[in-house]
């Protein structure tokens, strides 16, 4: 059966371990097309793979099996568990990842199952490498047309571990008070403030990074018509507030990181 496994870890390119993972799934499914969505999520970062996947899932076909290895706790007691999402189904560990999913894109309709046939697995496994030893044989296997309910428990997603992603806050004054989340690879910041609360781009003001004391009040629909060497607001692709410098790396320039807290101001319309 020829469907996609979209592959998302914190493995980074200098390892073997996300084509270890590949060649798993091809020996079980040779027809399996493999998207390798990300493998450069920060070492453990929750939060960033939860970013990653919910700006993903619905660009990829009804079918796709979603796998995520962000695990710092492999090895541990902590489950394995399938979300039945939209119709395509996201293997994660039990650490918080798939309890965002849930709530956030996938509540209705949704089944979501603790991976315990362990005939689904390779025949050893290790206590460090469990991309390879479940992760990617589970797969593999749900991509053959395998059954959830043959591979796993249906649970409640009561049960599942809980994450909290950084919430904004909007102050009595109307400013919103947001953080850093992410830095893609061009060192962009990409804040958690979306962009619906930045209702027009003329009632722009300012945005404050709050630990620096910096004021930026510049501002572009585009990184193409962003001023030279001074760092921008824009809406990103993923529909969320980030911070940009043309032709440069706005998290060397600024140098500030993840958790930064940003403040974003309106003008006042006295109309």
């Amino acid at each position: 059966m020829k469907r996609t496994i979209a592959l998302v870890t914190d493995f980074g390119h200098k390892s073997a371990y996300s084509g270890i993972m590949k060649g798993v799934i091809w020996s079980i499914n040779p027809e399996a097309n493999i998207a390798d969505l990300s493998h450069g999520i920060d070492p453990g970062d929750i939060a960033e793979a939860v970013y990653i996947l919910m700006e993903s899932i619905d660009y990829f076909p009804v079918g796709t099996v979603f796998v995520c290895v962000v695990d710092p706790g492999v090895g541990s007691t902590r489950r394995i568990i399938a979300i039945d999402c939209k119709g395509k189904i996201i293997l994660v560990p039990d650490n918080g990842i798939a309890s965002v999913l849930f709530n956030k894109i996938c509540k209705l309709d949704t089944k979501i199952y603790s991976i315990t046939n362990k005939e689904y697995y390779l025949a050893m496994v290790s206590n460090t490498f469990h991309g390879r030893d479940i992760f990617a044989p589970v797969a593999a296997w749900i991509s053959s047309g395998a059954e959830l309910k043959k591979i796993g428990e249906e649970i409640d997603p009561v049960s599942l571990v809980n994450f909290e992603l950084p919430e904004i806050n909007i102050r009595d004054d109307g400013s919103i008070e947001g953080q850093v989340v992410r830095i893609d690879r061009f060192g962009n910041l990409i804040t958690n403030i979306r962009e619906e609360y930045f209702k027009n781009i003329n009632d722009f003001e300012s945005l404050i990074i709050v630990e620096k004391e910096i004021m930026i009040s510049s501002v572009a629909e585009f990184y193409a018509n962003a001023k030279e060497n001074e760092p921008t607001v824009l809406v990103g692709s993923s529909g969320y507030l980030e911070l940009a410098v043309k032709d440069c790396s706005a998290e060397k320039i600024l140098l500030i990181g993840k958790g930064s807290k940003v403040i974003l101001r309106f003008s006042i319309n006295d109309n």
